[in-house]
């Protein structure tokens, strides 16, 4: 069989080019010498993603890019050559280019240089013009490989998944394996090559396989069919190989010419939560002899094809970046959040729809500790729509628990800042790119009279706060009394929106995902109670007045129930996900983010979590059939009103007057057998 390889895709960042924008004018200016740079590549990428040799902000910086480089991650080393007019930058003769790296490159195989060097096998060039006023950049990737001669071209005997090979048949431990592979590439200052002396003896372990580099091979002169030659190989192709191994056949057919050997190509990743090399590919490879060309030359390749739009092809051709409207700092913050959580996605959760999550549009009822620490979760996974509600003002207390407020909010007279509104600005001065709105009213209550004078500001509340419900996608309960969450609950109930809730206690926190839809059986804040919410307010004293909790109670809280709202919308049932089936589904077939509980109880005081599912409850105060129905044919003063002014007319209509009645009645039946008993 013919070999078959996957060439490199460049992926140059907005951060690359803005920080070159930046050497060019303050210490390059018109030089036009090599600059020394470093791409990335990865091991660890999840199937069907394309081997991308990456560029970033800190490509410049040597000593930057080994330091953050992970244990799947190497840095081949490049140059730079950046021309100073677009006319120069075309009339380079392109192969004339290719073919000086290619005899560089032959030359340094055929001393022996690449042997104790085998980076040298991976080094490129990018060449590139910048247009600072337009913010026009075009650029050229070329990573030169060398091409055999038709009549001496090695032939693939047999590619086999590492796993399913004989050399590894009998189950041998390959995660330990795996361990020592990575230790190898730590050790050796991130080569990508090395050789396998062992891994062709029937019963090996991996204990007694011994990893050496290239020279250390040649010089113990190993013959190649009793070495297993490797590589770290970035494609994630099944047929096909990685450019690494391209050069690396070269110089094998020079220092192992003319015989069959073993080529593994090293992939390690992460899959379902499980760590895994058993991907990585075997192949039996017959070397030819270098010698044996009769004169015929290796040629050069590698310059990098460019997608010719509107054809599905790709040409021969420099690739062209506008960036005209990307390097703004409010683009370029853009930028840098995005790529956080495209890592997730490349590397770890191909099916994560960062799209969807930006698109969500997320009402935040509340702007305190919780509602600080949940609006900054949200901007972290991408949400750009945020609407923070709250009535308070930032008082000398809050900054240093609810973190988007600082003093000088607490000094603004009077009073200090609306909370709601000094949120909103911080959430936009921390990323620009961030829809932060803000209202402020009072969220009406049961049990909170409203008196006659008020009832007409208090109706706007309520239309307000309906209009914003039916307006949001997910609405946070994060407000400090359990009657305060009893409006929105209803109002999400009503309007089909998913609605999350955390509620705290000293030392214990509750994070749950309201049962959503008309056919669920999974309950709400509410559905646990068997009284209506009514007035906690009065008769409080000071401590009873203020939420006391433990300063990262709240953190915690926020934290899960930004994290359970994420898995509950990247589910592939959507937020209205069977908490009672989380479990059953093999590993395989998990959801891409994990489970999806209906709800988180934790106690810190004995560092412990809990995730019960509570069912609903036909005769609940905020979410049965008969509140809703009272509430969708009474509105405002045919229902809430009556309900704000006396919570007992919620027991009513939603049953729990019945209960109580029937319970009592229970009772006294037990009190007559009882006193029947005693004669």
């Amino acid at each position: 069989q013919q070999l078959q390889f996957v060439a490199f895709e460049s992926s140059i960042s907005v951060a690359f080019w803005h920080r070159f924008c930046k050497m060019k004018l303050e210490q390059l200016k018109l030089s036009e010498e090599p600059v020394p740079i470093r791409g990335l590549f990865s091991i660890g990428d999840a199937d069907r993603l394309p081997c991308r040799l990456a560029f970033e902000y800190n490509a410049f910086d040597t000593a930057a890019v080994e330091a953050e480089l992970s244990s799947r991650a190497f840095a081949p080393a490049g140059r730079l050559l950046n021309f100073n007019s677009l006319d120069s930058f075309k009339a380079l003769d392109k192969q004339a280019f290719a073919d000086q790296l290619g005899a560089e490159l032959l030359s340094s195989i055929r001393s022996g240089e690449a042997l104790h060097r085998p980076a040298r096998l991976l080094e490129f060039s990018i060449l590139s013009y910048v247009d600072l006023k337009k913010y026009h950049f075009y650029y050229w990737l070329c990573m030169p490989v060398l091409a055999f001669p038709p009549e001496i071209s090695p032939v693939l005997l047999s590619n086999a998944r590492l796993a399913e090979s004989a050399a590894v048949s009998g189950g041998q431990d390959l995660s330990r394996f795996a361990d020592r592979v990575l230790e190898f590439f730590a050790t050796s200052g991130r080569c990508p090559y090395f050789a396998v002396r062992g891994l062709d003896q029937a019963g090996w372990s991996s204990d007694s396989v011994q990893l050496i580099s290239l020279a250390e091979a040649k010089q113990l002169g190993l013959q190649a069919q009793h070495c297993t030659f490797g590589y770290a190989d970035p494609s994630t192709d099944s047929r096909a190989a990685g450019w690494p191994l391209r050069n690396l056949l070269v110089l094998l057919a020079h220092h192992w010419p003319g015989e069959e050997c073993s080529v593994l190509a090293y992939r390690d990743r992460f899959q379902s939560g499980q760590r895994t090399c058993s991907h990585s590919r075997l192949m039996r490879v017959r070397v030819p002899d270098a010698a044996s060309s009769a004169g015929a030359a290796f040629r050069c390749l590698g310059w990098e094809k460019s997608p010719l739009p509107g054809s599905g092809r790709a040409v021969l051709q420099p690739r062209f970046v506008d960036l005209s409207a990307s390097l703004s700092p409010d683009r370029m913050a853009e930028s840098a959040v995005d790529l956080n959580l495209q890592l997730m996605r490349w590397r770890l959760v191909p099916e994560l729809n960062l799209s969807s999550l930006a698109a969500t549009r997320c009402l935040l009822l509340g702007a305190g500790t919780l509602g600080c620490n949940v609006a900054r979760l949200l901007m972290g996974w991408g949400v750009r729509n945020i609407t923070l509600v709250d009535n308070g003002q930032v008082s000398y207390s809050n900054p240093v628990r609810q973190s988007l407020f600082t003093f000088a909010d607490s000094q603004h007279q009077p009073g200090g800042k609306l909370k709601a509104e000094a949120a909103a600005k911080a959430l936009i001065d921390i990323f620009p790119g961030v829809n932060a709105q803000w209202r402020c009213f009072q969220i009406p209550m049961p049990g909170h009279a409203i008196p006659r004078d008020q009832e007409a500001s208090v109706g706007q509340d309520v239309a307000q706060l309906e209009s914003l419900v039916a307006e949001h996608d997910v609405v946070f309960l994060l407000l400090d009394s359990r009657e305060a969450r009893w409006l929105p609950t209803l109002l999400a109930a009503s309007a089909g929106k998913l609605a999350m809730n955390a509620a705290l206690g000293f030392d214990s926190y509750l994070v749950m995902r309201h049962g959503l839809g008309p056919g669920s059986r999974h309950g709400c804040y509410f559905c646990s109670d068997v009284t209506a919410p009514g007035n906690s307010s009065q008769d409080r004293t000071l401590d009873q007045q203020c939420t006391v909790t433990r300063p990262g109670l709240a953190m915690i809280a926020a934290g899960l129930l930004v994290e359970l709202m994420v898995s509950a919308l990247q589910h592939p049932a959507g937020p209205t996900v069977d908490p009672d089936n989380v479990d059953a589904a093999a590993d395989d077939d998990r959801p891409p983010m994990g489970r999806v509980p209906h709800q988180m109880r934790g106690f810190l005081s004995d560092a412990s979590q809990m995730s019960p599912v509570g069912h609903r409850f036909d005769r609940c105060s905020a979410c049965s059939d008969a509140v809703l129905s009272a509430y969708r044919s009474g509105g405002y003063r045919g229902f809430l009103l009556k309900v704000f002014n006396d919570s007992s007319h919620l027991e009513l209509v939603a049953g729990l007057a019945e209960l109580h009645a029937e319970a009592e009645l229970s009772v006294e039946v037990l009190e007559m057998d009882a006193d029947d008993d005693d004669f």
